[in-house]
């Protein structure tokens, strides 16, 4: 079977709740009101992409590139959540 490159997106995330992070092996460009269920450490938070941006310009105050930006969501609140609360609702554990 003969194997093709896979496309690696490189995004950088930012939260409204001050949150931060990039992902550099990315496969697929994120779209607004999509969702993000994220492990952060502390559990894990859910987010909806708000604006997703290409930032072209290389001195700006955000890395050049694709930029999303995101606001936290309470998972409860979503069909994720909804569909299994008994998982969800315990943060995932």
């Amino acid at each position: 079977m003969e194997q093709h490159a896979v496309p690696q997106i490189m995004t950088a995330f930012i939260s409204s709740d001050g949150k931060e992070w990039q992902d550099e092996y990315g496969e697929v460009t994120p779209v607004s009101g999509q969702f993000i269920y994220r492990g952060t450490g502390n559990g894990y938070q859910a987010y909806r992409i708000a604006e997703v941006w290409l930032v072209e310009e290389k001195r700006g105050p955000v890395t050049h590139g694709l930029t999303v930006f995101l606001d936290p969501v309470d998972v409860m609140e979503t069909r994720l959540g909804q569909y299994s609360p008994e998982y969800y609702g315990n943060g995932g554990f």
